[in-house]
């Protein structure tokens, strides 16, 4: 929890290469800068091709190179760099060689075949790996872009989702982030009213659809359940996104969010023991996650289990008035006025540009009985926040008078 929820790349080039292209990949991968690094020192000491000093810079900047990928992942432009170099390497080295086959005379025939064939193996491939993802992209973009002013909404979703369909049909690498992008554009598309509901459903439809063949094409990456599962939950169907959830979660058991997303689909089907006790499995993967933390304690309340709480509680905030909205309205209606201060103490510091959060912390001071002190909150109300100068000034005297102007 304390870092991204997804990692795509390992941050180290050699790992990176390992993974994807087993160990034969990733030898023929160091075979570059060993045979680079050889090649340089062997025709420098020779005294024929690369001085020292030439040497020295081009091994400095190889090594260099190889020392920051292991903490980094490679990407277009580094690979540019690495391989401009390889190349100069290579030119200097062969420079004085005579190519193979160099005093035959060539085949007109085979010439001009082999020409044809470079021809049309380039165009193809630049059609499939240029040309359409450019398109694929242009289209997402389409997808992408908010409505224009004076559009109405069915010609928007109209319009938006047959981009996002020319997208996918085009089906290049850029394919699984169209998919992604698309789910996300069905799910505002799911919360906007004023747009006819079976335009609702025949997008979330679609949306779920397109998602089901990224699964079925990476049946074991857990990502792509969540956000089924998450976008399920979101439109109502809480059983299939606890089946989406369930799964991710066999995939990857260790993550505690999709423990969380459970839990809250158990909680939208009804099955509160069955949410209550998912949130216990996720506190109990890492009971250091502050945010996990307070939602097991604040179950614990509720139950009862008051002693439970603070065990879990004391050691992270020193009491069990955790930093939270729901424990400000626990102890609101328990009418335990001290310890919604602390809390709400903690919620206004966290948050010291939210103003309302600061007028609630005042009108906390007032109902723990602490008057004075609700004074000097609402006077640094109107310092922070010139515009709330007057309305501080006023609430002060209502104070000073002995009413109790602010409420909770």
């Amino acid at each position: 929890w304390r870092q991204e929820p997804w990692f795509d790349r390992s941050h180290n080039v050699f790992l990176d290469w390992l993974v994807s292209a087993g160990l034969v990949g990733l030898v023929s991968y160091l075979a570059l800068y060993v045979t680079s690094l050889f090649y340089l020192w062997r025709k420098s000491l020779r005294g024929s091709v690369f001085s020292t000093p030439e040497a020295i810079l081009f091994s400095g900047l190889l090594v260099g190179y190889l020392f920051q990928n292991f903490f980094v992942f490679d990407n277009l432009v580094s690979y540019m760099l690495f391989f401009t170099v390889l190349a100069y390497v290579h030119v200097r080295v062969t420079a004085e060689e005579r190519p193979i086959l160099s005093e035959r005379r060539a085949n007109k025939g085979l010439v001009v075949g082999v020409v044809v064939l470079a021809v049309l193996v380039c165009g193809t491939s630049l059609y499939l790996v240029n040309i359409k993802p450019v398109l694929a992209n242009l289209s997402l973009i389409q997808g992408l872009t908010p409505p224009a002013q004076g559009q109405d909404g069915q010609s928007f979703v109209k319009s938006r989702n047959d981009a996002f369909l020319r997208a996918f049909n085009y089906n290049t690498f850029g394919t699984t982030e169209a998919r992604e992008q698309y789910m996300q554009f069905a799910g505002k598309i799911a919360a906007t009213q004023v747009i006819p509901e079976a335009t609702r459903i025949a997008v979330a439809s679609s949306a779920v659809s397109e998602m089901r063949k990224q699964i079925a094409l990476f049946p074991d990456d857990a990502r792509y359940r969540v956000f089924l599962g998450s976008f399920l939950n979101m439109v109502g169907d809480a059983n299939g996104a606890i089946v989406e959830f369930k799964k991710a979660r066999e995939l990857s058991p260790g993550k505690q969010q999709i423990l969380l997303d459970l839990a809250a689909a158990y909680e939208r089907a009804g099955k509160g023991a069955e949410s209550k006790d998912t949130i216990r499995k996720a506190y109990e993967l890492d009971p250091t996650n502050p945010e996990i933390t307070k939602t097991y304690a604040y179950l614990l309340l509720l139950g009862g289990k008051r002693t439970e709480a603070e065990k879990i509680l004391v050691p992270l905030y020193g009491n069990i008035a955790a930093p939270d909205s729901r424990f400000v309205s626990y102890f609101f209606e328990q009418k335990e006025y001290q310890n919604l201060l602390l809390s709400m103490k903690g919620l206004a510091e966290a948050n010291p540009s939210d103003v309302q959060l600061q007028y609630s912390l005042a009108a906390a001071y007032l109902k723990a009985g602490e008057r004075a002190q609700s004074i000097i909150q609402l006077k640094k109300i109107g310092q922070q926040f010139s515009q709330q100068a007057t309305q501080t000034s006023a609430l002060i005297g209502e104070i000073e008078a002995g009413r109790n102007p602010i409420q909770e």
